[in-house]
């Protein structure tokens, strides 16, 4: 049996934090349901790149083969996945010369 490994959040927002701001504008939600919202985005997300990789890769005769139900169940997918947006959002913003 793998042994799990739990994320502790010491920046941003948890989920109950997010449904709770969801729900006070109108979009009822629990925690739950915050969370799984996310993995269901990641996994848009994961099979979208999962896909351009591995056209890439057929492309050059090379094989991936990529199994999303391990990556979502990764944590450090998630805490790669943070960096990753937060360097895209820098890149954003620093095209369109605004502050973060």
């Amino acid at each position: 049996m793998t042994e799990k490994k739990y994320i502790t959040l010491e920046e941003g927002v948890d989920f109950r934090t997010i449904a709770k701001t969801l729900t006070q504008h109108g979009f009822r939600m629990n925690h739950a349901t915050a969370r799984n919202q996310l993995i269901v985005a990641m996994e848009k997300l994961l099979a979208h790149v999962a896909s351009e990789i591995n056209g890439h890769r057929n492309k050059t005769n090379g094989t991936l083969a990529v199994n999303l139900e391990d990556l979502l169940k990764d944590p450090n997918v998630h805490e790669y996945l943070s960096d990753v947006l937060f360097a895209a959002h820098k890149t954003e913003k620093e095209v369109f010369n605004e502050e973060i």
